[in-house]
């Protein structure tokens, strides 16, 4: 059990410190600098991952197969690892580390070095307490023999097996051999899970980058339905676009404005009701430039206007109502602000009733209401996870289904809240269990009570199959989908399952 617990510990801070140094000593970071130095980041990139790949640092997040002993690594031809990183300040420190130390002394290395520039760093996992001889000879032949069996007969395959002629049945969803969540793990490519997760950290670090140029809230590309790949080459385009453009621009700060990139052609690039950017990664640099240089320090006193009483009128709406509103994904930014204007003028010269207060009086938390608009909500409901969904109508009959619909609303955001706490207590005995570093579900696809029967199957697993599945899980994330689709991969090196799994 202590084995069990230390080695969730190990696996997410090994994790942790990874995607921390990663992206601090990204070359991304370092534009403004000479290209030899951007050249010895990306070396001390290649070298750090190589090397956290290796067999003792396996060891090092699986203490069950080394009894909790210390692992040394098994070349000592590595070099050293020199980098920079950037302070607080604005300085740069250098910093050269041996790799042929232990995992445990490398992974302190990175902390000290991201804790010298002023970061804060998640604590280390503390060391196994061991009495002398407590890890006996057989036991670690025990584990070693498990591990031998595993490897010959459960093993990831690599990618040059994939042409030997079988067949894969990764895309087959119309039988069970789609969804055969032990046979996808059989032909996991492991290799793959670390290229794509290095793949999502340089995207991470581009939108990083153009972020700190353009001085945007945020960056939004998950509409595109690109890879990381692909979304981190079209971010450090549009950062180049500003080192050529930027004395075009009226203003030194996008900020608050938010970039969202998007296929989808808006007649209005700029809104000022909603403070979104909309760039086309179809249209030509010209015309991501015209956009861009159309936002003056007018465009920001009317969307800091437009907010104000944007947020005015929702605290009003939303007291006296006792729920909490928001825009639905349909209704424009602009209509959303109408609506708000208008429904918080109309309640102040309205009569409430008592049912209209007073419904929710006793609840912990109010009801949530989203606003849509007409095209897309007809009629008012009540989702799956206890949500009033409604449009923009007349006021009158907004009143009359919040007032109508408060009671089947509160019942299911109770019975929601039940089984959200027991899927918590279900994901974290399948982290433990499988060794994930997290369990995330789909918000709509994917119901509560289907959750909890995948998390019970998962949790159900016997326990030659429970270690097999551990090789391959262990330090991943797991994601649990919607039916109908194929065990596979996500961009970000997720294992994404369908809930209905065999």
């Amino acid at each position: 059990t202590e084995l069990a617990g230390l080695a969730a510990k190990r696996i997410n801070y090994v994790k942790y410190i990874r995607r921390a140094f990663l992206l601090r000593a990204h070359p991304d970071r370092f534009r403004s600098y000479p290209a030899s130095l951007r050249k010895v980041q990306a070396e001390a990139i290649q070298s750090f991952q190589e090397r956290i790949s290796s067999a003792d640092f396996s060891l090092y997040k699986s203490p069950q197969s080394s009894g909790g002993q210390r692992q040394h690594p098994s070349n000592h031809g590595w070099e050293k690892l020199t980098f920079h990183l950037e302070k607080k300040d604005g300085s740069l420190e250098k910093y050269i580390m041996q790799l042929d130390r232990d995992a445990e002394q490398i992974l302190d290395g990175i902390s000290s070095a991201l804790k010298s520039t002023g970061m804060s760093v998640m604590k280390a996992p503390p060391p196994l307490q061991q009495t002398s001889g407590q890890t006996s000879e057989a036991g670690s032949y025990i584990v070693n023999m498990e591990m031998n069996r595993f490897h010959s007969n459960f093993r990831p395959a690599t990618a040059n097996e994939f042409q030997d002629g079988r067949i894969n049945n990764v895309f087959d969803v119309n039988t069970r051999k789609g969804r055969d969540f032990m046979n996808f793990l059989q032909n996991l490519d492991i290799k793959e899970i670390e290229r794509r997760k290095a793949r999502r950290i340089d995207a991470s670090a581009a939108a990083l980058v153009a972020r700190q140029l353009y001085k945007f809230q945020s960056i939004d590309g998950t509409g595109l339905g690109w890879s990381s790949d692909s979304l981190a080459k079209f971010l450090t385009m549009l950062s180049k676009l500003y080192d050529e453009h930027h004395s075009k621009f009226k203003i030194d700060s996008f900020y608050p404005f938010r970039l969202i990139l998007s296929n989808d052609e808006f007649q209005e690039k700029v809104d000022v009701f909603g403070g979104t950017i909309m760039l086309n990664p179809g249209s030509t640099h010209v015309q991501n430039l015209e956009s861009l240089m159309s936002i003056n320090e007018s465009s920001l006193k009317t969307l800091e206007m437009n907010r104000n009483i944007l947020l005015n009128c929702q605290d009003a709406v939303q007291n006296a109502l006792d729920i909490k509103i928001k825009k639905g994904h349909s209704c424009p930014a602009r209509e959303y602000h109408e609506f708000m204007t208008e429904l918080s003028s109309f309640l102040d010269s309205y009569s409430m009733e008592e049912d209209d207060t007073t419904g929710n009086a006793v609840a912990l938390k109010r009801i949530q209401v989203i606003v849509e608009t007409a095209y897309a909500c007809r009629r008012a409901s009540v989702t799956n996870l206890g949500e009033i969904r409604l449009s923009t109508g007349t006021h009158e009959s907004i009143l009359k289904s919040i007032r109508s619909l408060r009671r089947d609303a509160r019942k299911k955001v109770d019975e929601e809240d039940r089984k959200a706490k027991r899927g918590k207590e279900l994901a974290s005995l399948v982290q433990y269990n499988l060794g994930a570093s997290r369990i995330f579900k789909g918000r709509i696809s994917v119901t509560s009570d289907q959750y909890l029967d995948s998390l019970t199957a998962l949790l159900n697993l016997p326990e030659d199959i429970s270690f097999q599945a551990k090789q391959c899980v262990e330090g991943n994330t797991i994601g649990i989908t919607g039916s109908g689709r194929s065990c596979h991969l996500g961009d970000d090196g997720s294992i994404l399952i369908p809930h209905d799994w065999k």
